[in-house]
């Protein structure tokens, strides 16, 4: 894209990690409480963000979200997942937000594609979202072959970093052709790393607040729910 949805200067991104596999997800109460996060950006605007991966079930070639790496994903493993609040149906998912969009101002999807995320996936789910008109949505992902089947032009595209140090950016694949900006697990992040950024498991107000101030951090995966870090970074690997 050939300017950022998120302004920096005016706006912080505060992202609900994991939201888009629950398939109770509640995205009134995920935007409203963002708000919670108001008194720790720098005077920024709160703009609500869900994440999520999104992956295909082998035998109907349905769009889901789920956290899958790789491999086929029965009907059977999602509905057992689903049973266990950890998947859930994509056209749910939208459809709820078609519900209330109208409602707020501005919010982003954050849709992670997986090793697994095959390319016919990734085109149906951007025929949905053009389809719906929901275009404040940004591809995330570790692997730039994935990012590449982005167009650009219509929705933005962050490279998930295994972490950095200072500008060296550690990835874990080839690098995309361009990339809007980068997503960095701020625990393995060490110094800035020059360039638009998202950090990940960031766990409490007073690091928000730290990141708020530098002109380069469009937001925070907040989890000031998990206080130990390490667990933090494993669940998200597990989960």
């Amino acid at each position: 894209m050939n300017s950022l949805s998120i302004n920096p200067e005016r706006e912080f991104l505060i992202v609900k990690h994991d939201a888009l596999n629950n398939p109770q997800i509640n995205l009134d109460q995920i935007i409203n409480e963002a708000e919670n996060f108001s008194d720790c950006v720098n005077g920024k605007q709160i703009v609500p963000a869900c994440e999520g991966d999104l992956y295909q079930i082998a035998e109907t070639e349905e769009l889901v979200f789920i956290h899958k790496h790789f491999g086929k994903l029965s009907q059977d493993k999602f509905l057992q997942a689903r049973a266990a609040g950890k998947a859930a149906y994509f056209n749910d998912v939208l459809d709820q937000y078609e519900q209330i969009r109208l409602n707020y101002d501005k919010f982003m999807f954050i849709i992670e594609l997986k090793l697994g995320t095959n390319k016919a996936t990734i085109n149906k789910a951007l025929d949905s979202l053009f389809r719906r008109e929901i275009d404040l949505v940004c591809f995330d992902s570790f692997f730039g072959e994935k990012l590449n089947q982005i167009n650009s032009l219509m929705y933005e595209r962050s490279l998930h970093c295994l972490g950095n140090i200072r500008g060296l950016s550690l990835v874990a694949s080839v690098m995309p052709e361009n990339y809007d900006y980068l997503t960095i697990p701020y625990p393995i992040s060490f110094g800035s790393p020059g360039k638009p950024v998202i950090y990940g498991a960031v766990g409490s107000k007073d690091k928000i607040k730290a990141l708020a101030e530098s002109p380069l951090t469009l937001g925070v995966y907040a989890r000031t729910d998990e206080k130990n870090t390490y667990q933090m970074l494993a669940h998200s690997i597990k989960r």
